[in-house]
């Protein structure tokens, strides 16, 4: 059974949504801070976004390798093309996006998109990634269940 892997802007929905889709549900984010033992805005202050990139990068590595599962990747992993490899050899990508209006953004919890010119930026920045490394793209612009019910819905229809 494929992975359903779920990638997109930080605030649009992928850790909301990716619990309510019937897998077992992993954020990459969270996987990063148990096993570095601290949190990301703190691996950003002290190390740098560097040392976060390789510790996503040995995440999705690991989480990649296991089946039947939902993943929720950070923002930025569609960066690394090694990431989105991984991901790919056994699972569906999915671009989950949502109107700029309807995403909040914190720079305690999510260092890069604080403010809204950040996140503008960072988009400008990633959504060719996004839809390169897509397989499909759906807009979270309803409730959670509403979303995940499209997503399964999108992924009957084209069989996966």
């Amino acid at each position: 059974m494929k992975n359903v892997v779920l990638i997109g802007m930080p605030g649009c929905g992928k850790s909301t949504v990716g619990p309510l889709l019937g897998s077992p549900f992993l954020d990459s984010d969270t996987e990063i801070e148990a096993d570095e033992g601290r949190s990301i805005p703190d691996i950003f202050a002290a190390d740098g976004e560097g040392a976060f990139r390789e510790a996503e990068k040995r995440v999705i590595a690991r989480l990649s390798k296991l089946q039947g599962v939902v993943i929720a990747t950070g923002g930025g992993a569609v960066k690394d093309p090694a990431n989105m490899e991984a991901l790919r050899r056994n699972g569906v990508i999915i671009f989950l996006t949502r109107p700029p209006g309807l995403i909040r953004t914190n720079n305690a919890v999510r260092p890069l998109s604080g403010s809204a010119a950040q996140w503008e930026a960072l988009y400008r920045e990633r959504l060719p990634l996004y839809r390169r490394y897509a397989d499909i793209t759906v807009c979270n612009d309803t409730t959670p269940e509403e979303c995940a019910e499209r997503i399964l819905q999108v992924m009957k229809g084209a069989d996966i």
